[in-house]
């Protein structure tokens, strides 16, 4: 009976948080979260990547509405830790999510996930406007959940994980250009890991290595993030290693789990999974069956 009141009128709730410390320094610094409000009672949003345009920050981050029970890609402005000016910049009415920011040469580029189109798409952000400009298709007829790009050594590296396995299994492409073909790697899927596989933000450099977020979903989706450090990537061969966890920051203490962490300058933005109660949970589903059968 718990568990059924609990699916009735409970539901999972994201929210955006900003720390005030490096990506890197995270863990150790333990620096107060700003969690930014949401005034809506039926959306909420969750991974959060940022990029600074002159004395502005942004975040770009997946809308999520429980009435049409899919994602939007939407920015808001950082302005005296609120968030403000929020519009949508990507629905393609089926669900979007995690948009990875790339920025080269002053360029700000965008992919995101959207599973459900089976395509993975490159933009790039107009600075004027804040709009997207469609780029190229990077895959067709394929999956990519979670997609992350680096650049290192002159080539371009695609992490993504796929619809079937997708909290364990990671899988990699590499191309010589964004422009160029992603190329399957040889060794996919190159881990097998559901406590350090899926991507999970940014990754980043220290001392000339890199970490790699990755979401830690052995007990559940959304529990915990962990970073691996790479340790070999090419063309031929792949490997990692676990370093640290991150878990779920003490205050709020009903924060029960975190499932994306990414860099904003000397900044840090990551998410955090509350079960809220919706007392009007049950309509929202009668809605949401209604509309099929009248689309239907």
């Amino acid at each position: 009976m718990k568990a059924r009141f609990k699916k009735l009128f409970y539901f999972d709730e994201w929210s955006i948080g900003l720390a005030n410390c490096k990506i890197e320094d995270f863990q150790k610094n333990k620096s107060p979260i700003t969690w930014f409000k949401n005034n809506s009672k039926t959306s909420c949003g969750a991974d959060p990547f940022g990029f600074q345009l002159e004395d502005k920050k942004y975040i770009i981050f997946e809308e999520y509405s429980q009435i049409f029970k899919r994602g939007r890609i939407a920015i808001a402005e950082i302005f005296n830790n609120t968030l403000i000016n929020k519009k949508i910049i990507l629905d393609n009415k089926k669900h979007l999510s995690y948009p990875f920011i790339f920025v080269e040469n002053d360029e700000i580029f965008l992919i995101c996930e959207s599973y459900k189109s089976k395509n993975l798409e490159l933009y790039k952000i107009n600075k004027s406007d804040l709009s997207l400009q469609k780029i190229r298709e990077i895959f067709s007829n394929q999956e990519a959940i979670d997609p992350t790009i680096i650049k290192f050594n002159q080539k371009y590296w695609l992490f993504y994980s796929k619809i079937e396995k997708s909290e364990e299994e990671l899988h990699l492409a590499y191309a010589n250009s964004l422009h160029d073909n992603f190329i399957q790697h040889p060794k996919n899927p190159v881990k097998s890991c559901k406590v350090s596989a899926r991507s999970g933000g940014t990754p980043f450099i220290v001392n000339n290595e890199i970490y790699r977020p990755a979401q830690n979903c052995q007990k559940f989706y959304g529990e915990k993030i962990t970073i691996n450090k790479i340790n070999i990537l090419n063309e031929c061969d792949f490997n990692e290693e676990i370093c640290y966890e991150i878990s779920p920051p003490n205050y709020p203490k009903n924060i029960i789990g975190i499932h994306t962490i990414s860099n904003l300058g000397d900044l840090t933005l990551i998410d955090g999974l509350q079960k809220k109660f919706l007392i009007y949970k049950p309509l929202i589903s009668i809605f949401r069956n209604l509309k099929k059968i009248v689309v239907n």
